[in-house]
């Protein structure tokens, strides 16, 4: 009651954005939303100035600044997106999205980001559109065992407080690397008091 609640979504998902925009309504929550897409972004680059893109819009700070969750279904459908785009114009936002990610991080604004299996990233990825809804489903119900969390509360355990992580396996696999003086959340597909209270406000579906 009371949340503003933004939905990020891709036109492939726009069915599944508005039963989420009608379970927040029913919990008495304000709702905005828009609509995503890696063809729009490239747009965005092409046409605007480098200039304009280095500073975060008013309207991005003043929605950061009011917001209480953050509800992305997966836009991210063309990995190539930014193919002919000058360096310079993609690194002249990354100030822009650092200012943005500030705000919500000092508020503490909860995020989830839902994976979608786009016909674009199949095409992309080099398997048939069907074998990866299959997957995604697969991974999402996974999401949600009770093996997965016992997993990851396994690692979690592991790795809390530890400097240095070493991972091997029999195909010759070996790889290290530093995680000291890091915090180690949990990505178990939903969030309880203690996750939260130790900051733990984004998590990702399937975990």
């Amino acid at each position: 009651m009371g949340h503003l609640v933004l939905v990020n979504y891709h036109p492939d998902s726009h069915d599944l954005a508005h039963e989420i925009r009608k379970a927040c309504w029913k919990n008495g929550a304000s709702v905005t939303w828009q609509e995503k897409r890696n063809s729009y972004t490239r747009d965005a680059y092409q046409l605007s100035p480098k200039d304009s893109l280095r500073e975060a819009s008013p309207i991005a700070k003043a929605l950061s600044e009011n917001l209480d969750f953050i509800i992305s279904l997966e836009s991210r459908d063309w990995a190539g997106w930014s193919k002919g785009i000058p360096t310079p114009k993609i690194k002249a936002s990354s100030k822009a999205a650092k200012a943005i990610h500030e705000i919500q991080d000092r508020r503490g604004v909860r995020w989830l980001l839902f994976g979608w299996p786009h016909k674009i990233a199949a095409k992309e990825i080099g398997i048939p559109q069907k074998k990866f809804e299959k997957i995604m489903k697969e991974c999402i119900l996974t999401s949600f065992k009770p093996a997965s969390d016992k997993r990851v509360l396994r690692y979690w355990r592991a790795f809390r407080g530890k400097g240095k992580i070493r991972i091997t396996a029999d195909d010759g696999t070996d790889i290290s690397f530093s995680v000291k003086g890091r915090r180690c959340n949990k990505d178990m597909g939903y969030q309880r008091p203690d996750d939260i209270k130790a900051k733990e406000v984004g998590m990702n579906i399937p975990a």
